[in-house]
């Protein structure tokens, strides 16, 4: 994909078409565990499977290839949106003979396409609303403001025409008037992220800092840089110079969870993957090693911010992780509702060792044992469920007051 290309998800998500479940699945292996990553992850398929949901095995780098692609939240998308709508109304404003009004309108537009310059179409935006707002300013007798709108605009998308078959004779007479025009120049330095490349109105220039003659009047600059969010910034250049600096934010980029990611680490990667990675939620899971057998711990996250249930803990024996993943996937969908706390998972004690203890003595004298338990029991404000496996009983929750806290 190219620069600027949505998710189609997240796109489809945005104009409210309806689509099943997709839960993203992160298996993690613990050092010298049990079962590997790319098992837990077929087991993790075939549960989700089994539930009616859709399974994508790690959504974090998914999201991770969307956004170096350039896919970016619907809601950038709806400001394209509403931008054109408030130059449309600036303009009907215009043809109404009302230009004081479409004059704050098409201002007010191109304040907010600033926003959108360094996105695909954004900086023809912005030179269309100069362009009207050019209109609108010679009307009002600002030729001073309407040749630098008028010249802004042919700067950033020269091969717009600008005719009598759109515009009166006189807005055609003053643009061409403008670009025909001699202006002083004044000079200008950039300043932003090592190595970001630059773009003045629409043009590469080099890497940052960079330094010229730019004409006095309006311009825009664009800098874009590995690891971070590319901006756009409009900006005056007055007659004795100016120094321009744009700041530049981490693209946002997660991290791929792995054994011991903190909470916070692994909360803003989940996050990353609920907007990028077109998912509904995420599972975390990983099998550890126990005194007479195993067990394999899940948590479901979800949500802005980012909330997950208790860590489930489901025992089993041998060749039964299929079986322990589907009553683990069942029990996480009835737990969502008790979904309130960080995703703690990965750098649980169990997965960072490897080794999940023996809870059989807890099992045999915990008077909290539940048949069946759903969300009900689960969101009475344990953090962590055990959900006992073996042939085909019910499963059990354990849930332990004295082991469990509370956020």
């Amino acid at each position: 994909m190219v620069r600027g290309v949505i998710a189609i998800g997240i796109l489809l998500a945005g104009l409210g078409v309806a689509r099943a479940d997709t839960i993203g699945a992160v298996p993690i292996a613990p050092p010298k565990g049990p079962v590997g990553a790319q098992e837990l992850g077929r087991a993790l398929e075939v549960a989700a499977a089994g539930s009616g949901d859709r399974v994508v095995i790690d959504p974090v780098t998914r999201a991770r290839d969307a956004i170096d692609a350039g896919a970016i939240p619907v809601e950038e998308l709806a400001q394209f949106k509403r931008v054109a709508e408030i130059a449309a109304e600036g303009w009907r404003a215009y043809l109404q003979v009302a230009a004081e009004f479409a004059a704050a309108r098409l201002g007010a537009a191109r304040r907010d396409a600033e926003d959108l310059l360094a996105l695909d179409g954004g900086i023809e935006l912005y030179a269309d609303v100069s362009l009207r707002l050019g209109a609108v300013l010679d009307q009002l007798g600002q030729k001073a403001q309407a040749g630098e709108a008028f010249r802004l605009a042919s700067a950033l998308d020269p091969s717009r025409t600008v005719t009598t078959a759109e515009f009166s004779p006189d807005v055609v007479a003053a643009f061409d008037a403008a670009k025909a025009a001699t202006v002083a120049t004044a000079l200008v330095t950039i300043r932003s992220e090592a190595h970001a490349q630059i773009e003045i109105d629409g043009r590469a220039v080099g890497a940052a800092p960079t330094q010229g003659q730019l004409a006095i009047g309006p311009h825009v600059v664009i800098a874009r840089a590995p690891g971070h969010r590319a901006r756009g910034v409009a900006f005056a250049v007055p007659p004795e110079g100016t120094l321009v600096d744009v700041a530049l934010d981490p693209d946002g980029a997660p991290i791929v969870i792995d054994v011991g990611a903190p909470e916070v680490i692994a909360a803003q990667s989940i996050d990353a993957a609920l907007v990028y990675g077109e998912v509904d939620g995420v599972v975390l899971a990983a099998v550890v090693a126990k005194s007479g057998g195993t067990s394999l711990l899940g948590q479901w996250c979800a949500g802005s911010p980012v909330r997950c249930t208790p860590v489930v803990e489901v025992g089993f024996q041998g060749s039964e992780l299929s079986l322990a993943a589907t009553r683990m996937w069942t029990t996480l969908r009835d737990a969502r509702g008790a979904a309130r706390y960080p995703p703690s998972l990965p750098s649980d004690p169990r997965v960072v060792s490897g080794s999940g203890g023996d809870h059989r003595c807890k099992l045999c004298r915990n008077p909290w044992v539940w048949a069946g338990v759903g969300a009900a029991v689960i969101a009475a404000g344990v953090t962590t469920a055990v959900v006992a496996g073996g042939g085909s009983k019910q499963p059990h929750v354990i849930l332990d007051p004295n082991d469990f806290t509370t956020p």
